[in-house]
């Protein structure tokens, strides 16, 4: 049973999730009430995975980073990411104006929903990896991201340690440039739920065995390496959930088999939350 979980896991919930995410908003949930539904249930499903073929047991025990990553849930996760349904409107607003000016929304709203989808993810795994980049190779944009990269072990609480400037500048590129373009809301909701699987699975201390997959989703067995105490290895395989655009500019980088780096972690940082927040700005805490 462990050995088919390793392999069918990650895509089965994946599937399962957005799927059930499409019935719902053509039940005519709101675009709100889905998310809110399907993600803490996928959410649950890849807790238990963690308890049930984790791929390290340690990466199980508290390191004193629970709390802390807690607090980064609630933050990062919860309050800056709303801020693109409080500002809705004014997005809305500038999708009309960039609609008027160009005849038609530039979006192809006319195509089959699962096209949509699949090209709202082209774009924004595009934006993501260009930001990634970036937080990597420039200093002060790499102070914020430092954050994410000192957990000193993984597992799906890892995926909302981000500092929340790095967190609003996602919201400035990715979001923003997928609603002012005319994304309907059910492709955006789909798209939601669809990132939000796999950047738990994408942490997640779980045992799985992806295979072929691998070569497409930038999923946990190649996200450790990713996490890697050497820039050399954390430097490469930059897709939020797919590999794309690293094959694209050459930075995919073939992992090991079911293997993981020496060690997992990035700056020392302070244990606390706010300590973590305020790192940034401190010179006592260079990258």
């Amino acid at each position: 049973m462990k050995a088919v979980l390793r392999v069918t896991a990650f895509p089965l919930i994946l599937a399962a999730s957005v799927a059930v995410a499409w019935w719902l908003l053509g039940a005519g949930v709101s675009p709100l009430a889905v998310i809110v539904t399907v993600s803490p249930v996928a959410a649950a499903f890849v807790i238990a995975l963690e308890w049930t073929i984790p791929f390290r047991r340690e990466w199980l025990r508290d390191q004193g980073d629970l709390r802390t990553d807690c607090i980064h849930l609630v933050v990062s996760a919860w309050v800056v990411e709303s801020l693109p349904a409080l500002g809705h409107g004014a997005l809305i607003a500038g999708a009309i104006a960039v609609s008027g000016a160009v005849g038609r929304p530039p979006w192809p709203t006319e195509a089959p929903v699962w096209a949509q989808l699949g090209l709202a993810l082209l774009v924004s795994e595009l934006i993501h990896y260009t930001l990634h980049r970036a937080l990597h190779a420039f200093d002060p944009m790499w102070r914020l991201h430092a954050v994410h990269h000192s957990a000193p072990r993984l597992y799906w609480l890892n995926a909302t340690r981000v500092h929340p400037l790095e967190g609003l500048l996602h919201i400035a590129t990715g979001a923003t440039v997928l609603v002012v373009a005319g994304v309907p809301s059910e492709v955006l909701t789909l798209h939601a739920v669809w990132l939000g699987i796999g950047r738990l699975f994408q942490h997640a201390n779980i045992d799985v065995r992806l295979g072929v997959l691998n070569l497409v989703f930038s999923g946990t067995e190649v996200h450790r390496f990713h996490h890697s105490i050497e820039r050399g290895e954390a430097d490469a395989n930059y897709g939020n959930n797919l590999l794309v655009w690293d094959w694209v500019f050459g930075t995919r980088r073939a992992v090991p088999h079911a293997s993981a780096p020496a060690q997992i972690g990035g700056p020392r940082l302070p244990a606390g939350w706010w300590g973590q927040v305020t790192s940034p700005f401190r010179r006592d805490t260079a990258g």
